[in-house]
């Protein structure tokens, strides 16, 4: 995931996964679940976030989180999703631009 901070133009990386975890672990967990946006992390359709998107990612990272810790073999990817929903939550959309490309 990168972070671009409007006006200072900085950019930070906020890790996901590297594509073999992505696609053994993360696409399984979205397919059972349902979840639109982040089973699309990986192929480039999220190079930009829009802001409307913003909630509905976050809602689909809360789901997957829940779910994830409910399963044994899946909880080593909890800090990975906390850490992307902590930044979606203390960004203001106003002020940052999001991509997952």
């Amino acid at each position: 995931m990168g972070i671009l901070q409007i006006n200072t133009r900085n950019y930070e990386v906020i890790p996901v996964a590297t594509s073999e975890i992505f696609y053994k672990f993360w696409l399984p967990a979205c397919r059972y679940l349902g979840l639109q946006f982040i089973s699309h992390f990986h192929d480039g359709s999220l190079n930009v976030v829009s802001v409307e998107d913003v909630p509905i990612i976050v809602e689909e990272l809360i789901c997957l989180h829940s779910y994830i810790l409910e399963q044994e073999n899946l909880a080593f990817m909890s800090e990975r999703i906390e850490r992307i929903i902590q930044v979606f939550q203390k960004t203001d959309t106003t002020s940052y631009k999001y991509d997952f490309g």
